[in-house]
């Protein structure tokens, strides 16, 4: 196995490379769904969140966009999935637990899932149709059809 494709630095993803294993992501985390073991949770979703990291990452750099001008997409989906639980923590901090304080949290809950699901789509829609760079670039050489391993070349320099 040639590690260097496990290095988060390097690389290029093509359209074709990003949406085949963003498929395999959905396809274990439906798995994961339809099965519950919480300990089988633990092992291996977080080595897939790792990889669907790095080939979103790698997939940005195809596009020869800076990963910092698209953190802002990257960081508003994270703060709508966080939003539900820091509104309960506060309602646990002022100890309010009435039914207006639960449909408050019902209420940031819905909108925050909905904007993290419709963030989440529109990047993925983004990187999954936007053509990246035909030449080579700052990152290597443009990966070939499916082939894992031409997500990196000899010839990185970062």
């Amino acid at each position: 196995m040639n590690w260097r494709l496990l290095d988060i630095r390097i690389g290029r993803a093509n359209r074709g490379q990003f949406f085949l294993l963003l498929l395999w992501f959905l396809s274990i985390n439906f798995l994961f769904i339809q099965i519950d073991i919480p300990v089988l949770k633990y092992i291996v979703l977080p080595p897939a969140l790792y990889i669907l990291l790095l080939v979103t990452i790698r997939r940005v750099q195809d596009m020869g966009i800076k990963i910092k001008n698209i953190s802002a997409m990257i960081f508003a989906t994270l703060a709508f999935l966080v939003t539900p639980y820091l509104s309960l923590l506060f309602m646990k901090y002022l100890k309010v637990f009435d039914i207006t304080a639960y449909l408050l949290y019902s209420t940031i809950g819905v909108i925050a899932y909905a904007g993290a699901a419709i963030t989440t789509f529109l990047m993925l829609f983004f990187l999954t149709l936007y053509e990246g760079t035909i030449t080579e670039n700052d990152y290597g050489k443009p990966p070939k059809g499916l082939d894992f391993n031409t997500m990196i070349s000899n010839n990185t320099g970062k």
